[in-house]
């Protein structure tokens, strides 16, 4: 099939009509920008193939333009083997369909019939059809943003389509109607014994688990054979060992030997009594001495500050005298600087008042002239603000705007495009008499003859009179159109309060104009007083500010200079007032150094003062302790005391050293030792005695309750239903294994045959991907859906795929589809891409516009695209939308 024009009016944005015409039967690209209707032009010819003209609902009012009620219209004109045909479509508004070629025509629903059958795609039940109906052509056509979002997976009609042609080529290689059945009852009979992961199930499952049960039961009852047999045999050691427990009295031999340890221990805890008490007295003797000891180096160590106090104070006595001296001079010395202080400070006043004079007379001729400057731009300022208020004024008064000037052109426009439809419409009335004759009624001249927009009279003189009457059903609509349009034109005219469009340009011309004044005396105004200064009231601000300094400043006496010799008067009066700055700040200088001298010579003294003070507190303060502690003892009673608790210290460490000769000669650790080792033998024996005798007693018990099971026959009896299990079990394992390997054979050689069954189709799409990815193969599923790209021996699904890689196996898979339907003598739609291969880097976009242009010897392809420029290299027709 080949599309030769498309004709679109009122689809969406293509209000139009938009038509593309004389279609190659090969490469064809159609460009325009964003937003101008490629896709929109691409769902004109899906909606004029593939759905009712009497579509309703949604999806029919989403063919209208946004806010238009109108009829979309699709035409196109085609070729079917060799035939060529026109289908028109109208939607929403008096729906219609018509389809003519080879000689004959269909209308409406037979139209669609036709259409249906002559392109072999499939009507939905109801509402808007969608891909899987589109047959062939939706598996051909790759909308905008589709290529990479999903594999190419072939609808039902398409697939049904390329299945015929691929058994055509390969024959029945899957055995007809018998081998699928055949290997669909052995993969039934195989899912009845194991899983998909090739786990046993059911039957098989069932057989293996009541073997394991058998053998199970069977192992159990040997253990608990096995485990009589030992209770028996250490039934017996257990009893041997507690007879020879009693005979030989082991429980009573290790209690005479704790008792025995026992009174050894009494023995040892007697003489530590003794060696704590004699650490005891030691202990007190040793408090006692360093007591009498403490007490009498306190002695000493007052009597020893007493006379360094009383040193430290005569030193202290010579240092006062001396920086009371030093104080007494200082002060002289900085009363003398603070008077050569206040002398350089009144001179200083002096110059300073002298200064701010003369400074003050040059500041008045300084104000006085900007504010002559100030109020010069404020009256013009003033004058501006007047002029725009007035241009305003004047502007104001006319009410044409821009907007109704555009509105009521827009409406004479209107009036002029209903009139000449009207005139278009209307029946065309020629006369060629030989009498006199006079035209009335709704007929206007034109030249050649009449237009009559409806009734109309011609009188004939002498002859009689002629009605009249226009035709055409559109003509009352396009009247009433007119007269309305008028209207609106004249009631636009008496809203602005003009009689023709000429005065309302007029009109808005001088409001311009007026407006342009203003806009002008605004920017004098905004140049002379600017919004950021304050503007005008800015400008009044500023002249009072400068008005209040001027009465602020002083007035010149007679004897004062002015003009250049104010100027020079005010320099010499700043050198004179810096020369006497700088003297006072030396006097200050001078001064403020000699106030410290003071105040270091003050501090020293006043620490001096301080520091005998101290010292005289200090000494008098140990002088009465050494005083109070004498009262209570004196010296040679401290020292005979201390001598007293020396000798008592000695004597009692040496009775605590006998005392813990005589405990080390037991040797205390054996002792402890051994008593302990006593006491767990005794412990050990008697619990041997009671775990033998309980460990004896559950043996009976259990002996007792074992002995009527009858465990030998027990053993016997399950030992056969074990053997009859496991023949059960390798039964049903034969059947199984039989089944798998039957089934594991039948999908083999499937898999064999589908390999042969998708050979064409890999033998046109395989050299594509090699263009672009060397050494690929496809990975085609059995519903002929590309899944992926085997490269490297590593299978890589298309979702793993890049979005440009995507996209690339997208357009190359629909190639190859178009290449396999024309070697078999079919013949495919076009293969129409939009706006694909957006994601492709140069290398490969260059590769693919060769694989394009190659596969356009065979078939129709169009590319829609905004980019048209990039694919002049390869000379294809070139149209444009919008």
């Amino acid at each position: 099939m080949q599309l030769q024009r498309v004709r679109v009016t009122n689809f969406r944005k293509l209000m139009g009509p938009v038509e593309i015409a004389e279609l190659p039967p090969g490469l064809a690209v159609i460009g325009g920008g964003n937003e101008e209707g490629k896709s929109t032009l691409l769902e004109a010819i899906r909606a004029a193939l593939f759905e009712k003209h009497g579509l309703m609902g949604e999806a029919a009012r989403a063919m209208q333009p946004l806010g238009a009620a109108v009829a979309p219209e699709v035409e196109l004109d085609f070729t079917v083997g060799g035939t060529e045909y026109r289908l028109w479509k109208r939607f929403v508004s008096k729906p219609r369909a018509e389809l003519c070629g080879g000689g004959q025509t269909w209308a409406d629903d037979a139209a669609e019939d036709q259409l249906q059958a002559l392109l072999g795609f499939q009507r939905p039940g109801k509402g808007a059809s969608k891909l899987e109906h589109h047959g062939l052509w939706g598996l051909l056509w790759v909308s905008q943003g589709e290529t990479f979002e999903q594999p190419v997976v072939p609808n039902a009609t398409a697939r049904d389509s390329l299945a015929g042609v691929l058994d055509t080529e390969v024959g029945e290689v899957l055995g007809g109607d018998v081998g699928p059945r055949l290997l669909q009852e052995f993969a039934t009979e195989r899912d009845r014994f194991w899983t998909k992961a090739g786990k046993p199930r059911g039957e098989l499952k069932e057989a293996h688990s009541a073997l394991e049960r058998a053998r199970a039961a069977r192992e159990a009852a040997e253990q608990r054979l096995h485990e009589e047999a030992e209770r028996r045999e250490r039934l017996e050691r257990v009893e041997q060992e507690r007879a020879r427990m009693r005979a030989e009295g082991v429980v009573a031999q290790m209690e005479a030997r704790q008792q025995a340890a026992e009174a050894r221990q009494q023995e040892l805890d007697q003489r530590r009594r003794a060696v704590e008490d004699a650490e005891q007295q030691a202990k007190l003797a040793a408090t006692e001495r360093a007591q009498a000891q403490e007490r009498w180096q306190g002695r000493q160590t007052l009597r020893d500050a007493v006379a360094d106090l009383a040193e430290q104070e005569a030193n202290a006595e010579e240092t006062v005298t001396a920086r009371q001296g030093e104080a007494e001079q200082a002060d002289a010395e900085r009363d003398r600087l603070a008077r050569a202080l206040e002398a350089a400070e009144t001179a200083l006043d002096r110059h300073r008042a002298r200064e701010r004079h003369l400074e003050g007379l040059r500041r008045r001729q300084t104000v006085q002239a900007e504010r002559d400057r100030v109020a010069d731009t404020l009256a013009k300022a003033t004058a501006a603000e007047a002029a725009a208020r007035e241009a305003r004024k004047a502007a104001g008064a006319l009410a044409v705007t821009d907007q109704a000037l555009q509105a009521l052109r827009g409406q004479e426009q209107a009036l002029g495009e209903a009139e000449a439809r009207l005139q278009g419409a209307a029946t065309q009335m020629e006369l060629a008499v030989n009498v006199a004759y006079q035209v009335t009624g709704e007929a206007q001249g034109d030249g050649t003859g009449y237009r009559i927009t409806g009734e109309a009279e011609v009188i004939l003189d002498g002859v009689g009179r002629i009605q009249v009457q226009a035709g055409g059903a559109e003509l009352p609509e396009q009247k009433e159109q007119a007269r309305r349009a008028r209207r609106e034109r004249d009631a636009a005219l008496d809203a602005l309060g003009v009689a023709t469009l000429a005065e309302a340009e007029d009109q808005l011309a001088r409001k311009q104009a007026h407006e342009q004044e203003a806009s002008n005396q605004d920017q004098r105004l905004a140049a002379l007083a600017p919004e950021e200064a304050g503007g005008l009231a800015g400008l009044r601000k500023r002249l009072d500010q400068l008005d209040a300094e001027l009465a602020g400043l002083p007035t010149p006496a007679e004897d004062d200079p002015d003009g250049e010799a104010l100027a020079a008067a005010c320099e010499q009066a700043r050198q004179e007032r810096e020369g006497a700055e700088t003297a006072r700040n030396q006097a200050r200088q001078a001064l403020d150094a000699q106030q410290q001298t003071v105040q270091a010579a003050d501090n020293r003294l006043t620490q001096a003062r301080t520091r005998l003070e101290e010292i005289q507190r200090n000494r008098a303060r140990y002088q009465r302790q050494l005083n109070e502690a004498r009262a209570e003892a004196d010296d040679e009673t401290l020292a005979r005391a201390l001598s007293d608790k020396q000798g008592q210290e000695e004597a009692a460490t040496a009775a605590a050293r006998e005392a813990r000769e005589a405990l080390d000669a037991l040797d205390p650790e054996a002792i402890e030792t051994e008593v302990a080792h006593a006491r767990a033998a005794v412990t050990k024996a008697k619990e041997r005695e009671q775990e033998l005798e309980r460990e004896a007693d559950g043996l009976r018990r259990a002996l007792r309750e074992t002995g009527d099971e009858g465990l030998s026959e027990q053993v016997a009896e399950l030992a056969r239903e074990e053997e009859a299990a496991e023949r059960q079990a390798a039964a049903v394992e034969r059947e199984a294994a039989a089944v798998w390997r039957a089934a594991g054979a039948l999908e083999e050689a499937a898999r064999e045959a589908r390999q042969a069954y998708l050979a064409p189709l890999n033998r046109y799409l395989v050299p594509y991907l090699r263009y672009l990815f060397p050494g690929a193969e496809p990975v085609l599923s059995d519903t002929l859906a590309v899944e992926g790209l085997q490269r490297g021996g590593q299978a890589e699904a298309f979702t793993q795929l890049s979005i440009g890689a995507r996209e690339q196996v997208a357009v190359l898979t629909r190639l190859a589809f178009a290449d396999l339907l024309a070697e078999a003598g079919g013949e495919a739609p076009p293969v129409i891409l939009d706006d694909a291969l957006v994601y492709a880097d140069q290398e490969r976009f260059d590769t693919m516009k060769h694989l394009l242009a190659r596969s356009a010897q065979r078939h129709q392809v169009l590319v829609l695209t905004c980019r048209p420029m990039d694919y002049l290299s390869l000379g294809a027709v070139e149209f444009r939308v919008g």
